[in-house]
C-alpha cells in the first residue's frame, strides 16, 4: 500500500462511520471499534511490511492494496439495510488479507504448504466478498430475481476462484 493511500483509507473509514446505520449507540460500539481496529491494523501492517522488506516473490499479488475497495463494500453494507452480522462478516476480509500476506511471506514453511494455505485463505476472502456483494444487490434492488442473481454470482465467483486456484497451482509447479 502506497503512503498516499493512507489519508484516502482513513477518509473512507470516516465516511463509513458517519454514513453507516449501526443502530443505537450502545449497540454500535462493538462494530465501530472492530471496523476501526481492523482498518488501522491493515494500514499498520502495510507500513510494517514495507519497513520489513517482505519479499514480493509470491505475494506480489497480495490483497493489501484492495483495502479501499473493501471499505467501499463496507460502506454499501452499512448503508443498505442488512442484518448487523454482515458487518462482522466483513471484518474477516481485512483480517484474512493480513493472514494471506503473512502466510505468503513465511519462509520457514515449505513452499507447497504455503501455497496451499494462501490458496485457501484467498478463496475464503473472495467467497465472503461474493456473498456480501450478493446480499447488497438483493437488499438494494428488491425487484431483481434473487435466484438469478445468486446463480450469476455463484457461477462468476466459481470461475474467478477456479482461475485463482489454477494460478496458485501454476506457481507451485513453476517453483519446483
Amino acid at each position: 500500500m502506497a503512503i498516499w493511500q493512507i489519508p484516502f483509507i482513513l477518509t473512507l473509514l470516516g465516511i463509513v462511520v458517519l454514513a453507516g446505520r449501526f443502530g443505537p449507540l450502545e449497540l454500535a460500539a462493538l462494530p465501530l471499534v472492530l471496523i476501526t481496529t481492523t482498518t488501522l491494523a491493515n494500514v499498520g501492517y502495510s507500513i510494517f511490511r514495507s519497513k520489513r522488506g517482505f519479499s514480493r516473490l509470491f505475494s506480489r499479488g497480495n490483497l493489501l492494496g484492495l483495502l479501499p475497495g473493501h471499505l467501499l463494500l463496507l460502506l454499501a453494507i452499512v448503508a443498505v439495510p442488512l442484518p448487523s452480522g454482515f458487518v462482522y462478516l466483513w471484518i474477516l476480509v481485512p483480517t484474512l488479507t493480513i493472514a494471506y500476506d503473512l502466510l505468503a511471506n513465511e519462509f520457514s514453511i515449505k513452499m507447497r504448504i504455503r501455497i496451499l494455505f494462501v490458496t485457501i485463505t484467498y478463496c475464503i476472502i473472495w467467497s465472503v466478498l461474493f456473498l456480501l456483494a450478493r446480499q447488497i444487490i438483493i437488499a438494494g434492488r428488491r425487484e431483481l430475481n434473487e435466484v438469478m442473481v445468486t446463480v450469476l454470482i455463484v457461477v462468476g465467483g466459481a470461475l474467478f476462484l477456479a482461475v485463482a486456484i489454477y494460478r496458485h497451482i501454476q506457481y507451485v509447479t513453476r517453483e519446483n
